[in-house]
């Protein structure tokens, strides 16, 4: 009957008939509802409640704001908790398999130091004089050796056992330059690889079957790039105490930076190690090149050319990693001249 009324007279009218039988909330609603839609219902005398439509549409946002931001933090609280347990129960394996480890070492030693003495006491006090100084520096050197291999021996038995999980990121890198960094432990066993796009990575491997994939492989902790399981380049064994020395000098020079940097992102960062790896597929030469630090300071001295077309890069750690991608990135990296080419399977 009201849709129906033509002039604001009967519209009152049918308005106030309306009302009296108690249907006057009714009415109310599809005024407001009409208002906000841009038009009018019931006639123009019913612009009265404007105020109040825009508060409850007011209040309405607002709830919709306190509820969104509600679900937020609890879904955000949830995930932290997760992370928070998910990360000690792997530190409690790690710490497990750790002292597994060094007790597996210890007993290697105890029996490595057995058998020179055994050795020592089979060579009577005789011998040992008549035997010329120079004779005795080069055993001893021999012996010093073979300590040595059965350490690294030792050390390669224990990335053995620990297992590593691998994530392969298979995008198209096609006439593109991308960047894939990612943030390791640096007590973790782990690394970054480029492999074809084909070949099948295993989801869990270890140590020894990280190194030996098809392709080229920089591994970690003792920072070492390997291609087809043959040493390229090995980052020298003092490197870390020069970066520790320049990042001090850099800490003396800047009386601001030294306040701004608390002891807890200090000790976080020297846990913490971001690796990276440029492609360079714009070109026939098709590079790789690698680097580590935060922002990329330390070039990987050796870089390979002649990628596969097709390509995968595939993230590696024994422990938790954030890997990040990012494409049509600026070149960087001139000072590593010095490219390998790509083994092919079969080469």
């Amino acid at each position: 009957m009201l849709e129906t009324a033509q002039t604001d007279c009967t519209k009152t009218y049918c308005v106030s008939i309306l009302a009296v039988l108690g249907m006057l909330h009714v009415i109310l609603d599809r005024a407001r509802e009409a208002k906000r839609e841009g038009r009018e219902y019931g006639g123009s005398f019913m612009i009265f409640g404007e105020a109040d439509i825009e508060q409850e549409d007011v209040e309405n946002t607002l709830r919709v704001k306190v509820e969104m931001m509600t679900n937020y933090k609890y879904s955000l609280d949830d995930i932290n908790k997760k992370d928070q347990q998910k990360e000690q129960i792997e530190n409690q394996k790690f710490k497990e398999q750790k002292s597994q480890n060094l007790k597996q070492i210890v007993d290697l030693k105890q029996q490595i130091k057995s058998q020179e003495e055994t050795n020592a006491e089979k060579i009577t006090e005789n011998e040992q004089k008549k035997q010329k100084p120079e004779i005795q520096k080069d055993k001893e050197i021999q012996k010093e050796k073979e300590i040595q291999k059965e350490k690294e021996k030792a050390l390669q038995e224990q990335y053995s056992i620990q297992n590593i999980t691998t994530d392969a990121h298979a995008d198209d890198f096609h006439g593109k330059v991308s960047r894939t960094v990612v943030v390791l432990d640096k007590s973790r066993t782990g690394g970054i690889a480029l492999v074809d796009l084909d070949e099948e990575v295993p989801l869990n491997i270890n140590y020894k079957q990280m190194i030996h994939i098809r392709g080229v492989v920089l591994a970690f902790p003792d920072v070492t790039l390997y291609s087809n399981g043959v040493q390229i380049w090995k980052r020298p064994a003092d490197q870390d105490k020069i970066q520790e020395q320049q990042q001090q000098q850099q800490q003396s020079q800047s009386s601001s930076t030294s306040k701004l940097t608390s002891p807890a992102q200090t000790q976080e960062s020297k846990k913490w190690l971001n690796v990276c790896v440029q492609l360079d597929m714009t070109t026939e030469q098709r590079i790789a090149k690698f680097f580590l630090g935060q922002n990329m300071s330390e070039d990987v001295g050796v870089g390979i050319k002649k990628l596969p077309k097709d390509i995968k890069v595939v993230v590696m750690s024994s422990g938790r990693l954030r890997a990040f991608k990012a494409f049509n990135t600026q070149l960087v990296g001139d000072a590593i001249t010095s490219l390998v080419p790509w083994l092919n399977q079969n080469d």
